[in-house]
């Protein structure tokens, strides 16, 4: 599957006016690290000219957003890995509630829950 950071982060950006910082492809970490001058996260933007930019530079990047005040969205990382899915089941089991939001599947077969 071929990815395009632009036509990828461009509807985040524009119509939901969530930040976006390119990452690495098929990785999580920014492309532009600290040690080539970038600042992870803090380097996220909703402006298309530096999403074009960046596409230019890494056109098959990932794309990441940046949660908390930056795009007004928290994401709960539900991993299989480390428990995620057990953890979830047992919180409902104690009666916690987990209201229906959207939500992406990982590439490890968990889910990022939307808030």
């Amino acid at each position: 599957m071929k990815i395009d950071f632009v036509a990828g982060a461009l509807p985040y950006a524009q119509q939901l006016g969530w930040k976006v910082v390119l990452l690495g492809p098929r990785w999580k970490l920014p492309f532009f690290s600290k040690e080539k001058g970038g600042n992870g996260v803090n380097d996220a933007t909703s402006d298309p000219d530096q999403i074009h930019t960046w596409g230019s530079v890494c056109p098959n990047g990932n794309v990441g957003i940046a949660c908390g005040p930056a795009s007004g969205i928290l994401v709960l990382d539900v991993g299989p890995r480390n428990g995620g899915h057990s953890s979830i089941r047992a919180l409902v089991a104690k009666g916690d509630h987990f209201p229906k939001v959207p939500r992406a599947r990982t590439g490890n077969g968990g889910w990022h829950l939307l808030y």
